[in-house]
């Protein structure tokens, strides 16, 4: 699947991935489709 993201999404994806708190951009969406999926949004 490809996506669209606003630019502000996507440095966030970015410096996070930079910042080694993740290791792909697939990471960081799973991660926060997880915590939506648990009601953290």
């Amino acid at each position: 699947m490809n996506i669209q993201l606003q630019a502000e999404y996507e440095q966030f994806i970015q410096t996070r991935i930079a910042i080694g708190r993740y290791e792909n951009a697939e990471d960081v969406i799973v991660k926060a489709l997880k915590l939506s999926a648990l009601g953290f949004s």
